[in-house]
């Protein structure tokens, strides 16, 4: 078993370097934006709406790129940073560029559901931020192999997203991928197994405005209560 769980180790450190061996980060910068197609400036500013949303995501060093992945959008570390003050890392949010599938990618989805996607995947950065080389490692191999641990980590980082002010851009991009014609029913089906259904989101921004309505109109000594 120790032996399995070194292979798979090597296997991820593997593939993070693999994939992100040619990306290089400006100095004296945060954000960067690259891939295999332009970004453009409605597109950036998705970004950066999303970014204002996320405590500490304004000073991550974050490269956002358009690459061709199978997904709609991924997160992870550049793992030559890993081992660097966990302030100093830099973390790739990959989007599907059109030259995967123009019907299907980034730029084929509205403002507000790429500020969703990108709020997201955020999320799952500022995540890695908070741990330590090796919990990102163990997690990586928890979220390959185990479907609860995945959906959980999922289910997470969608209430995180919605909490965080975008429970309207984030139901913008799921009820693009439940409403597509051009969404596979395989992809469909993962995205129900293992993320938020938009009723999911409704409910959750539903009780979470409710919350927020009774807090508004509570006097202060209770609410510090």
């Amino acid at each position: 078993m120790n032996r399995t769980y070194k292979i798979i180790s090597l296997c991820c450190i593997l593939f993070f370097v693999v994939s992100c061996n040619s990306l290089k980060f400006p100095e004296n910068e945060f954000h960067y934006f690259t891939g295999k197609s332009e970004w453009t400036e409605s597109e950036k500013n998705c970004c950066f709406s999303a970014i204002s949303n996320l405590y500490s995501a304004d000073s991550t060093f974050i490269i956002f790129r358009k690459a061709k992945i199978k997904s709609m959008g991924q997160a992870q570390p550049m793992i030559r940073t890993i081992l660097k003050n966990r302030s100093n890392r830099i973390y790739i949010i990959s989007v599907r560029d059109k030259k995967v599938n123009q019907n299907l990618c980034f730029e084929t989805i509205t403002d507000s559901a790429k500020t969703g996607l990108i709020g997201h995947e955020i999320v799952h950065v500022l995540d890695y931020k908070t741990q330590s080389f090796f919990e990102i490692i163990s997690m990586g191999i928890k979220y390959s192999f185990c479907p609860k641990y995945k959906r959980r980590v999922e289910w997470i980082t969608d209430s995180l997203t919605i909490a965080n002010n975008m429970g309207y851009e984030n139901l913008c991009f799921a009820n693009y991928i439940y409403n597509s014609p051009f969404v596979s029913k395989r992809y469909l089906k993962k995205k129900k197994k293992y993320y938020m259904t938009p009723e999911d989101m409704i409910s959750i921004i539903d009780i979470l405005s409710q919350l927020r309505t009774k807090q508004d109109t509570m006097p202060d000594n209770q609410i510090l209560h």
